[in-house]
């Protein structure tokens, strides 16, 4: 998951002269990627297989091998323009993602954290990319129990990566209003 950020955050933003349908990408070596998520080699590149795999990404070496460019996956509903909000860079580049750094890929609340992350910034629209959905959506889409739910998007509200808009209990489940907010 953090590799799929990334990706989302770092990819080119398309020109007038991308041709339509062409997908955005871009590209990251390893030490790259460990400088910006945190995570070690065999994370990397075991994350690179899953994703790849799972259709999420896809890969293309260039140059030595130590460069790869990353194509977010047509099936994705993560398109790099959902991210561009998020995308404050000083001059062009990001050093670290603090936040990806501080999220454990061995601890379960930080991974349902990280999972809600990735589908509020997928559904995320309109100009403040606030997103409503019901927390019975949101376990079906990340597989998460719904009794854990609440206790993942307090993590993210903790580390000022969402806003809580409103919470509202229904009869068919908890109505969640929730902006994704930038990873610092």
């Amino acid at each position: 998951m953090k590799i799929l950020l990334t990706v989302a955050l770092m990819a080119d933003e398309p020109d007038a002269g991308t041709p339509s349908g062409q997908r955005v990408s871009t590209l990251l070596s390893y030490a790259d990627l460990n400088r910006l998520s945190g995570l070690s080699t065999i994370l990397i590149s075991a994350g690179k297989r899953f994703l790849c795999g799972h259709g999420l990404v896809a890969v293309a070496h260039e140059g030595q091998g130590r460069r790869i460019r990353y194509f977010l996956g047509r099936g994705s509903r993560l398109e790099p323009q959902a991210f561009i909000p998020f995308r404050h860079r000083a001059e062009g580049a990001w050093t670290r993602f603090e936040t990806l750094h501080d999220l454990s890929c061995t601890q379960i609340h930080d991974l349902n954290a990280l999972k809600i992350y990735l589908v509020l910034c997928a559904l995320g629209g309109g100009r403040d990319l606030s997103v409503t959905v019901r927390s019975s959506h949101v376990c079906q889409l990340t597989n998460i129990p719904e009794a854990k739910i609440a206790d993942a998007v307090g993590n993210l509200a903790g580390r000022s990566l969402v806003s809580v808009q409103s919470a509202a209990r229904h009869e068919g489940g908890d109505c969640l209003h929730l902006r994704p907010l930038p990873l610092r």
